[in-house]
């Protein structure tokens, strides 16, 4: 009727989009170290990702999937040895720390995928 009690559609995708502008701003320093201006690329990775989200990730917030854009990119260039996995290491704890000092962003989805991280690193032997 009056949809007074709900958000619409436009306000939650406006919503999204300055948490996800937060995000991709408070971990720029980190993105920057990656690649100069990722942050746009991820940020865009993930409103892909959003659009096309299963029931499992309804419940996702902005920041898990900036990350699990981040984090997927940082993957598929460890994996494909683009970047030594000594340096994705180094790009892990730099991860980790941001993510002691801005605990807000230390979701369960995000600890998933710092967890696959360290995993992959792993495999490589280098922690």
């Amino acid at each position: 009727m009056f949809k007074l009690f709900s958000k619409s559609k436009s306000d939650n995708d406006t919503n999204f989009m300055t948490d996800l502008a937060a995000v991709a701003a408070d971990f720029n320093y980190i993105t920057d170290h990656l690649d100069e201006g990722s942050a746009e690329i991820f940020m865009s990775r993930a409103v892909s990702f959003r659009k096309d989200r299963t029931a499992d990730e309804a419940e996702f917030i902005a920041s898990d999937f900036y990350f699990d854009a981040f984090t997927g990119a940082t993957f598929e260039i460890t994996n494909n040895e683009v970047i030594s996995a000594a340096e994705s290491a180094r790009f892990w704890a730099l991860t980790d720390s941001f993510l002691d000092e801005n605990p807000k962003y230390r979701t369960s989805v995000v600890t998933t995928l710092m967890n696959r991280w360290y995993e992959i690193l792993m495999r490589f032997g280098v922690v």
